[in-house]
């Protein structure tokens, strides 16, 4: 286990494999079920709308990665304290890396995404950039392995199950 308030640096890679984002958080007390660790983010990036879920600088995110599972998510919280959503990614299993100089997270992205916004309405996103992929011809075993993720999340987020949940005060 590792102990909350241990400094993080999480690493998103792009699914051709390249790093497009790298950025500071913080390991949060939050229970969370093995193997999954929960950190602490600030967004820092220019406001997005994705699919109808606002990420506005100051926002807080509360992020869930796994080492076993092919997916993350992010809760997102607005600098009131007012949830705003859930993200989820299709990713490959996220590397949890911890020595002296902190915690490494590393994830895969892989194309799809399970938004559940506020009111609890649910989004699958990007379906157009798996799509162009061309990985249904190329890999059609990842290409399987990502839609069938994808459903599962979506079972998960239309339910309100960990980690599309919202722990109690």
């Amino acid at each position: 286990m590792i102990a909350p308030g241990t400094l993080a640096t999480v690493v998103k890679l792009s699914p051709a494999g390249r790093e497009v984002a790298r950025y500071s958080a913080v390991v949060t007390d939050e229970v969370c079920p093995e193997p999954w660790l929960a950190v602490r983010a600030t967004w820092t990036m220019k406001t997005v709308d994705a699919s109808g879920l606002i990420f506005e600088p100051g926002d807080t995110l509360i992020e869930y990665f796994s080492p076993e599972h092919w997916f993350n998510a992010f809760r997102v919280i607005a600098p009131d304290g007012a949830l705003r959503g859930m993200y989820g990614n299709v990713t490959h299993p996220t590397t949890i890396k911890s020595d002296s100089a902190g915690v490494f997270v590393t994830w895969h992205d892989l194309y799809l995404d399970v938004i559940r916004l506020a009111d609890g309405k649910v989004v699958l996103a990007d379906e157009e950039e798996l799509a162009t992929s061309g990985l249904a011809q190329t890999d059609h075993s990842l290409f399987d392995r990502i839609r069938s993720t994808a459903d599962g999340m979506l079972t998960l987020a239309k339910s309100g199950k960990f980690p599309f949940h919202t722990p109690p005060d």
